[in-house]
């Protein structure tokens, strides 16, 4: 196996581990907000999985940096660089960092401290927001990630891909 298929297989490898972890997550959160509480058990498997989330976002970070070097040494790397596709691919990676970020710093310490208490309870309910927000943005950007890499004659500017996805997180 040469080094191309093996960054490709990491690639799909991170993208998979990193949707189906949003997804997981997400179905988790939103059946946890049905029944109106978190619990210990709820909490813990949603920090497992979490693990699982950024362990698919290094592999996809590490196995398109690999990528782009080989595709560099084939000198074809100028034209995707500068490609719509590639550039808003590179937004939403961005994007999902960041937004991994504020889970991580905000969402998860609300998420413990509100262990078993009602999700309605004053500390909580005003942080709802927040905690809708980042798991919209969190599913909507790896579902995105996966499109963009997946279709191969997307034609679109960065512009409209950006308008699109912005869309899908408002309409969510």
């Amino acid at each position: 196996m040469d080094w191309y298929s093996v960054l490709v297989s990491g690639h799909i490898i991170g993208t998979a581990l990193g949707v189906g972890g949003a997804t997981i997550s997400d179905y988790l959160f939103f059946k946890s907000v049905k029944d109106g509480k978190i619990t210990a058990g709820e909490f813990s498997f949603l920090k497992a999985v979490s693990k699982v989330l950024w362990l698919g976002f290094l592999i996809l970070v590490f196995s398109g940096l690999g990528l782009l070097f080989l595709w560099r040494l084939n000198a074809g790397a100028g034209e995707l660089v500068f490609s719509s596709k590639f550039l808003a691919k590179m937004t939403v990676v961005s994007i999902i960092f960041f937004n991994g970020l504020l889970m991580h710093w905000k969402v998860f310490p609300l998420f413990e401290a509100g262990l078993n208490k009602p999700l309605n309870s004053e500390g909580f309910s005003k942080k709802i927001p927040l905690v809708y927000s980042t798991g919209v943005i969190s599913i909507v950007s790896w579902y995105s990630v996966m499109l963009l890499g997946s279709w191969r004659e997307m034609r679109f500017s960065y512009p409209v891909i950006m308008i699109f996805y912005v869309r899908n997180i408002f309409h969510n």
